[in-house]
């Protein structure tokens, strides 16, 4: 029997909230602050449009531009794409989730994936972490052109795929995403990475694993 575990990037891989000094809000802020804007909220407020996190090549080239020209920031998008990776990639990630991940290809119980809202820059932090070309299935939503919890998302993850809605196991840390899933008859575990335990037990359990 084919099945799927597909896994979220952002707090159930990458650790974005480790500290309350440092975390994702914060990072953010950073790279805002870093680009030296006139309008400061304006130009952080691309990190709230759809837009950031589902375009790509050279629309999300010229999108960031001229976000950074609105902003009255005097830098470029290869400034910005520096900015975001340098403050980013000081993020960490949970070590035991990405074990687990390396674990379940190894014993190859079922087919392995991501299914995350990322923008383009963030597949180059998730890379350092995961080898994405040893996956079965990478669904990205800079490269869908739409993010969770649009049905479509989930949709095009079944047409793909190619396997039934009962043997997928979605692993997503909101729960508006996990609500979605469900209604197409996935199964789903809504867990950050802090909570190991829980995820690796679903992930077990989905497999029929005794641990």
């Amino acid at each position: 029997m084919e099945k799927l575990i597909l896994f979220d990037w952002g707090s159930v891989i990458q650790n974005d909230v480790f500290t309350e000094c440092y975390n994702l809000t914060n990072a953010r802020r950073k790279v805002a602050e870093d680009m030296k804007p006139l309008y400061f909220e304006k130009l952080l407020s691309i990190f709230d449009k759809d837009e950031f996190w589902t375009y790509n090549g050279d629309t999300y080239k010229n999108y960031i531009n001229m976000a950074l020209k609105e902003s009255g920031s005097i830098y470029s998008y290869d400034d910005f794409k520096k900015s975001y990776l340098k403050f980013n990639g000081k993020i960490p990630y949970f070590t035991k989730v990405v074990d687990l991940i390396k674990h379940l290809q190894q014993i190859k119980k079922c087919y392995m994936g991501i299914l995350s809202n990322i923008s383009e820059f963030d597949v180059e932090l998730l890379k350092r972490y995961i080898d994405i070309d040893s996956l079965d299935f990478v669904f990205l939503s800079f490269k869908l052109g739409i993010q969770k919890p649009n049905n479509k998302v989930y949709d095009i993850v079944e047409n793909v795929s190619k396997i039934c809605p009962e043997n997928i196991l979605f692993i997503d840390d909101r729960k508006g995403n996990i609500e979605v899933a469900k209604q197409h008859g996935w199964n789903t575990c809504c867990a950050t990475g802090n909570e190991f335990e829980k995820i690796k037990n679903d992930c077990y359990k989905f497999l029929k694993i005794n641990d």
